[in-house]
């Protein structure tokens, strides 16, 4: 009976239907209300088909900007037909979280690459030590708690602190690796780690919370106590944000990175493991 109820439901006039993907799902869509997000793919599904980078290539420095696709991805078949037998740069990364903030570099030196196939299929942008992106617009900050997750992989330089996400100038916040290698650091007036395996790309959550705050790695969560500062748009320098270095230039990042962004309030430990568990699932490590 059940082999010939099968027959039936796959025959002629009643085929299988295939079960539809599940919506994309992106950052924003686990935990909403980034004061920043930059990356390589789309913030929440809202954001599906805004722009994401512009990019520049060497050949004859034109740009362009690149939008992400119904199903989150970059338009990686758009910019492989822009950069064709030549390779871009980063010019422009777009915060996709609502607000505007884009950051830039202007020299050409100190942009990051464009990687198409930086993990897997996947794009991701590479820094050597001297690049960066950044924004000096004035705008509000937020009093602790904060909280702030990147994905990347650090693959040299390693007793040397590399900021991914920097913001402030005297009250300056670094969300980053350590000038030890193995270790992730997050400095909001002090310096403090969680262990990360240099070489290889992590999931990274920050919740800076004083005596409360954690650095979570790949989902495993530890407690530090990293100080008390905001996430420091001050007034004298309000608006500095860096990914890549900071803004003392003190810091460079070395290796590749596919998203970066920065929350007001303090990620929970269920919204830390569902960041956790979305960026793996996307990005596939």
């Amino acid at each position: 009976m059940r082999y010939a109820l099968r027959n039936y439901m796959a025959s002629e006039n009643h085929p299988i239907m295939p079960i539809p993907a599940p919506p994309y799902a992106g950052p924003g869509d686990v935990v909403s209300g980034a004061l920043r997000w930059y990356g390589l793919r789309a913030y929440s599904l809202a954001t599906c088909g805004t722009n994401c980078v512009r990019l520049i290539r060497a050949s004859d420095s034109a740009q362009q900007d690149f939008v992400t696709l119904s199903n989150g991805s970059l338009d990686v078949a758009s910019i492989a037909t822009f950069l064709a037998s030549t390779t871009g740069k980063i010019h422009s990364l777009y915060n996709q979280s609502g607000l505007s903030r884009t950051l830039t570099q202007a020299t050409d030196a100190s942009r990051p690459a464009f990687t198409l196939n930086a993990l897997g299929s996947l794009p991701g942008m590479t820094f050597s030590g001297s690049q960066n992106m950044q924004n000096t617009t004035a705008e509000a900050g937020s009093n602790q708690p904060w909280s702030g997750s990147f994905v990347a992989k650090r693959t040299g330089a390693f007793t040397t602190t590399h900021s991914i996400i920097s913001a402030g100038d005297a009250s300056l916040c670094i969300l980053g690796f350590e000038s030890v290698a193995d270790l992730a650091v997050m400095f909001a007036g002090t310096g403090v780690t969680a262990a990360a395996t240099d070489s290889a790309t992590h999931a990274i959550q920050f919740v800076g919370n004083s005596a409360a705050s954690v650095i979570n790695v790949d989902g495993t969560p530890s407690t530090v106590d990293p100080g008390t500062r905001a996430w420091a748009f001050e007034a004298t320098n309000s608006g500095w944000l860096y990914i890549g270095n900071t803004r003392v230039a003190g810091q460079p990042f070395t290796g590749i990175l596919h998203e970066a962004g920065v929350w007001p309030g303090g990620f929970s430990g269920a919204q830390q493991t569902a960041m956790n568990a979305n960026q793996h699932a996307y990005w596939g490590f």
